[in-house]
């Protein structure tokens, strides 16, 4: 009975130290392909979210404008033109793409309204939807 469990253990077959090395060189390799392009897509999210509701608020900035003859002081004063507008946010502490190329990480906890070469606009980290890149 022993020798039959020993014979066993001898024809059991496994992968070879060179097809494990050769397995793990590979998803190395897919690795460093893959989340490069990954985490271009996460600043191209960011940088896409930032610019479409600094470009939402300036909207409701112009509609705000229109019908009450002044500029808006704060966020909540366009609730009426923004639904849910006081959980509008910048994902914070994420990075973004500008115009230039270059990244750079939000670190404003909301967006804010300012003036801005003598214009009433939305802005987050003091920069506009035009500044943003795509």
């Amino acid at each position: 009975m022993k020798w039959l469990l020993r014979r066993v253990k001898l024809n059991q077959k496994g992968f070879t130290l060179m097809e494990v090395v050769i397995a793990c060189a590979l998803i190395a390799i897919l690795s460093s392909i893959a989340i490069p392009k990954f985490f271009s897509s996460l600043v191209t999210a960011n940088t896409v979210k930032v610019k479409s509701d600094l470009q939402t608020i300036d909207t409701a900035i112009v509609l705000y404008m229109t019908d009450n003859g002044s500029y808006p002081s704060n966020l909540s004063d366009l609730s009426d033109y923004i639904i849910d507008v006081q959980n509008l946010k910048p994902p914070t502490g994420k990075e973004c793409r500008l115009n230039d190329g270059s990244t750079v990480k939000i670190s404003a906890a909301s967006y804010a309204i300012s003036t801005v070469d003598k214009e009433v606009r939305a802005t987050c980290d003091n920069k506009t939807a035009s500044e943003y890149g795509k």
